[in-house]
């Protein structure tokens, strides 16, 4: 099976703070082709490569379709946003086509017709959207059953420094929030998604502005850094240390019922995780009491007794991040990208048998 990437962008990135560095952990790994559609771009990437440590020469660059048509079995890409020229499928290649929809919400219907229209088999998203999320179902509906799962994973500087005796007995609630509203211009690139939510949510974390509503009241049991709307996110922390200072964080998947990035990164750095108790994270491998907290009702009673009891239990709370960080090692960026090589090679072999 040989593989190639269409146009690694992520190259042009600062690594250490790429959600996404399963992506270049697969490039550093395997060493794939590399397929450039806009071959001008090439010595831009040869430079790239060198700044991030690669060595360009133990890379094959491909600068035409027809030469990627000969030499590659499998053409993935990481980019997302097919629609955009660097990104677009080529038509001419037969062979497997992945390609990530990364932010699917923005300009959706374009994005799924050069999808479409470029004859890509099988997408690959944070999560399994085509079962999951009801956006991706309409706007995407012909990838539905053909979704390869990339979860985020974490990168190495979110780690344990904090034994769970030495955090601060509470749960600390991060993140954006933001207002549903169809108050926008024909050609925004949310304009999907908002069309699609408007009258089913107000906003897009529901449960982190169920804390914001109640801030008060939950005061005991959790800290909250959440932006007060007309703001919409308090970008002034370093992640890695607040998710040490804290025994706990919230987790919210968001209207779009996919693990978002923390999920991973939070329980990383030695923070146990507390979230809905909902098939997306049960089905990542997460287990109430054992590696993280799934709440099953979300009241202002349920959470301070819940996280009452568990946050002076301090053989549980151990407990937890110890299982917690064990657990979570399968989801290390290195990880995620052989998971992911492993994937694509049963799809090609199983076509090719």
């Amino acid at each position: 099976m040989r593989i190639a990437v269409q146009a690694p962008a992520f190259v042009f990135a600062e690594q250490t703070r790429n959600f996404n560095g399963y992506n270049f952990q697969f490039l550093k790994a395997y060493k794939p082709l590399i397929y450039l559609s806009r071959p001008w771009h090439y010595f831009r990437y040869r430079k790239a490569f060198v700044q991030q440590g690669l060595d360009p020469g133990e890379y094959h660059f491909i600068l035409q379709e027809r030469s990627l048509r000969a030499q590659a079995d499998v053409l993935v890409c990481f980019n997302g946003m097919a629609h955009v020229a660097e990104n677009m499928p080529p038509r001419g290649f037969d062979g497997l086509k992945i390609w990530h929809v990364m932010d699917y919400s923005f300009f959706a219907a374009r994005h799924n017709a050069a999808l479409a229209a470029g004859r890509v088999d099988y997408v690959m998203a944070y999560g399994a959207l085509d079962r999951h999320c009801g956006f991706f179902q309409e706007f995407y509906p012909g990838y539905i059953g053909r979704v390869m799962e990339v979860p985020f994973g974490y990168a190495p500087r979110f780690q344990c420094r904090t034994p769970a005796a030495g955090r601060k007995r509470k749960c600390i609630a991060l993140g954006a929030i933001n207002p549903i509203t169809t108050d926008v211009p024909a050609d925004d690139k949310l304009r999907d998604w908002y069309a699609h939510f408007a009258g089913h949510s107000a906003w897009s974390h529901t449960l982190r502005r169920f804390v914001v509503e109640n801030e008060a009241a939950l005061a005991p049991v959790v800290e909250s850094m959440l932006p007060h709307f007309p703001a919409r996110d308090n970008p002034d922390y370093d992640a890695p240390t607040v998710l040490n200072e804290y025994a706990m964080f919230l987790n919210d998947e968001s209207i779009a019922n996919f693990p978002p990035a923390r999920t991973y990164e939070g329980v990383a750095a030695g923070s146990i995780m507390v979230a809905r108790d909902c098939p997306i994270f049960t089905d990542a491998g997460f287990v109430d009491r054992e590696n993280c907290i799934l709440l099953p009702e979300i009241s202002v009673p349920a959470l301070r007794d819940i996280l009452g009891r568990v946050l002076a239990d301090h053989h549980l709370l151990d407990s937890l991040q110890q299982n917690g960080l064990q657990f979570i090692r399968r989801y290390s960026h290195e990880n995620v990208a052989a998971t992911l090589f492993q994937r694509l090679k049963d799809v090609y072999d199983a076509q090719n048998h």
